[in-house]
């Protein structure tokens, strides 16, 4: 039902004297699957929509779906897929907890935008954030990192889908023989050329 958006993104991480890669992986609902009248209300349009989130993976294994990243009122939010694995070396950077349960840190970025982080850690604006955690190597810039990379493919995913959708509802308006519309279409045409011939 799902296809790769694009290849997997790997962003580096120095954590003491090793680099950890930190895969980010973007995909979206075959056109086929989004496509018809109501697709949400088909069956495979109710399993994507108990399955919407940013899939959490430590070490080949789903900690979590976390759904700060999606806009709640939006049902499209159900056609696009996003994982983010990581390796246990960053469980600390990505708040996991004892249990292997979640991962709080990604979550609590998830749920703010990057002013309202660097405002509560005490920098003016986001680019003064991240030059200040890039010099300092603070272990959370993966977190900024990951967020920005997240946030701008959605943006273009979303876009893709609202499109699409969009252009199929046109399509589908027009050419719904027994719509309401195509109907009364019909019934003005053969009225208008019963009034030809008999006028």
């Amino acid at each position: 039902m799902f296809e790769p958006y694009g290849a997997p993104h790997a962003i580096q991480h120095r954590v003491g004297d090793k680099i950890h890669v930190v895969t980010v992986r973007f995909s979206i609902a075959k056109k086929e699957a989004r496509s018809g009248h109501n697709a949400g209300g088909e069956e495979h349009g109710k399993h994507a929509k108990n399955n919407i989130g940013v899939s959490v993976i430590r070490a080949s294994r789903e900690l979590e779906l976390q759904t700060g990243w999606c806009n709640g009122y939006d049902p499209r939010d159900r056609w696009w897929g996003v994982e983010v694995d990581f390796p246990p070396a960053l469980d600390e950077v990505f708040g996991v907890p004892n249990n292997k349960q979640g991962a709080r840190a990604l979550a609590e970025f998830a749920a703010l935008d990057l002013d309202q982080i660097a405002g509560r850690e005490g920098y003016a604006s986001e680019q003064a954030l991240i030059e200040a955690w890039n010099e300092e190597h603070d272990p959370r810039l993966i977190l900024v990192k990951v967020k920005q990379l997240i946030n701008s493919n959605l943006g273009v995913i979303r876009a893709a889908i609202k499109s699409q959708h969009a252009r199929s509802e046109k399509k589908r308006r027009h050419e719904d023989a027994n719509s309401a519309e195509s109907r009364g279409k019909t019934v003005a045409e053969q009225r208008d050329a019963l009034r030809a011939t008999s006028g």
